[in-house]
């Protein structure tokens, strides 16, 4: 029993202090009783729709529809309802970027999707609401992530939250775990085949001690998450209504299969096709897959099926004759569908989107180009030192394989100019 709780005891305690230093209030649980209803009303843009909505444990994009719709109001854009086209379906809700700057200080993360709204709009000066949730500099995940940490950054420096395990937090922890380890050493006699199990031991509990990442309001925000709950429930401010996730922004989330180009005359969706690359003669991973399946084991196992069910002596030919005509008829299916396509195409077009793929060791860059003219984009994976200069909104010259799937060269020619706006 004593060894027992000498071995488990440093750990047990260990445990308790992690989760003691795990304690506290999480992003969206806003304190509650007389403290928090007795808060003074907050006047309009004491703290940005963003924070608000940080303090809400709303995810990244929600924080950046919410500052989107705090720009609108402010006068940086104007949000115009969608007009009936001519076969009576409506068109998109529209964002037109106002011809002058409104005065009022600006966040940096304001100022990052104030650029993005004018990259996004272009010479035009307007874009689907819906486009503004897309086509991000970088990558869908890349941006979000920095956006994200710009307006956590103003909230920690507003003293409304701060990281779940402080510096000095993480070093006690630390310090902590050289405990359980050591007694198991010194329980052992000191044995040192008793030593790698330490070292195991040791970075598991470093691992869970620094591998904290998430937030936590503070007394502050707690307060000011509940007072602007009362308010947007009370003052009908869609603003705040719409950052606390009460109701749904213009903004919608974009689609993974389709993308707003306003490479053209007009705004239009362009679906957005798989990115992966065709073998040759234009066959798919999973076409190649299935053919390899048919062969071996399919040809020997048809060919025993075939004996075991058909009497004559020919149950086995007729088996692996079965088989044959699979694999053409899987063969055929294929290659016919890229056939028609010719082995080499070369076009100028605009970059809608930019996104990677992380592997073990490797990381795949890939762009989706519309040429203007042809049903859907051409998704492409493009070199890894050319991701920097492929952002959305670039116009290419391209040189492609399309029954390949495959990206001959590309050539970044210029970036759309972004809407103009007088100060």
């Amino acid at each position: 029993m004593l060894e027992v709780l000498t071995i488990g005891g440093p750990p047990a305690g260990w445990l308790a202090v992690y989760l003691a230093c795990l304690a506290g209030p999480r992003l969206g649980h806003a304190s509650r009783g007389s403290h928090a209803s007795g808060a003074a009303a907050p006047e309009p843009g004491a703290i940005p729709r963003a924070v608000v909505a940080l303090l809400a444990g709303r995810g990244s994009g929600d924080l950046f529809t919410a500052t989107l719709l705090d720009l609108a109001h402010r006068g940086w854009f104007r949000i115009e309802p969608p007009d009936t086209g001519p076969p009576g379906e409506p068109g998109p809700v529209m964002c037109v970027l106002a011809g002058r700057t409104p005065s009022g200080p600006l966040t940096p993360y304001e100022r990052i999707a104030i650029e993005h709204t004018r990259q996004r709009a272009g010479p035009a000066g307007q874009v689907p609401a819906d486009a503004l949730t897309d086509g991000f500099e970088g990558g869908e995940n890349t941006f979000l992530k920095a956006f994200r940490g710009e307006v956590l950054a103003d909230a920690r420096h507003r003293g409304l939250t701060r990281p779940t395990l402080s510096a000095g937090r993480k070093a006690v922890l630390v310090a902590l775990a050289f405990i359980p380890p050591g007694v198991l050493f010194l329980a052992s006699h000191a044995r040192s085949s008793v030593i790698g199990w330490g070292l195991l031991y040791f970075g598991i509990l470093f691992a869970l001690g620094t591998n904290v990442s998430t937030e936590r309001l503070t007394r502050a925000g707690q307060d000011a998450l509940a007072t602007w709950q009362a308010f947007a429930a009370t003052s009908g401010d869609e603003t705040y209504s719409a950052a606390l996730g009460l109701i749904p922004t213009p903004f919608k989330a974009r689609e993974s299969d389709v993308a707003w180009s306003g490479y053209g005359d007009t705004w239009r969706q362009v679906p957005i096709p798989d990115a992966t690359e065709r073998i040759w003669p234009g066959i798919t991973l999973g076409a190649l897959t299935t053919l390899l399946l048919l062969v071996v084991p399919g040809i020997p196992l048809f060919g025993v099926l075939g004996w075991l069910l058909v009497p004559g002596g020919h149950g086995a030919e007729l088996g692996v004759l079965t088989a044959l005509v699979l694999i053409v008829a899987r063969f055929a299916k294929a290659v016919s569908r890229w056939t028609h396509l010719p082995s080499f195409a070369e076009f100028d077009g605009l970059i809608l989107r930019q996104w990677q793929v992380e592997g073990d060791d490797t990381v795949a860059h890939y762009v989706a180009i519309d040429d203007g003219t042809s049903p859907r984009a051409w998704t492409l994976e493009i070199p890894s030192g050319q991701a920097a200069v492929l952002t959305p909104g670039t116009l290419v010259h391209a040189r492609i394989n399309p029954r390949l799937n495959r990206l001959l060269s590309v050539e970044p020619l210029r970036r759309l100019q972004s809407t103009p706006q007088e100060t």
